[in-house]
């Protein structure tokens, strides 16, 4: 098959050279379990930070155990108390997300709703394993 796109161009009234327009689709709108799927995907974004600090803060720990200055201990200390801080943080925002994706969850099911049962059993699977 021959491409016609320069044959095209040159026909074209409106075109000018090197007018070179990405085009984007119109109706842009996102489903209800693409939305899901980007909140499970920030999910798993957030207890893989958790992991990380609760990894750093076991290291600090020995630091902080091992360290006989003072200042650097509490350096360390210090360090520890950020760690702990933000996984607080992270632990209520992953509890909050996953709670109410289940009440999402149980409104769904209680309406008896259009939406595949297929989808619904993986947003069940992947909250309840989060």
């Amino acid at each position: 098959m021959k491409d016609r796109l320069e044959e095209m161009r040159k026909a074209a009234k409106h075109y000018k050279e090197g007018d070179e327009v990405e085009m984007t689709p119109l109706n842009v709108t996102k489903s209800e379990f693409d939305e899901f799927m980007e909140i499970v995907g920030a999910l798993a974004l957030d207890v893989t930070k958790v992991e990380d600090n609760v990894e750093n803060m076991r290291k600090l720990q020995k630091k902080v155990l091992s360290e006989y200055s003072k200042v650097q201990r509490e350096r360390y200390q210090a360090e520890l108390h950020d760690l702990e801080h933000q996984n607080k943080s992270l632990g209520n925002k992953i509890r909050k997300i996953i709670k109410d994706e289940q009440a999402k969850i149980e409104t769904i099911e209680n309406k008896k709703s259009n939406i595949n049962l297929k989808q619904l059993e993986i947003r069940k699977t992947l909250i309840n394993t989060n």
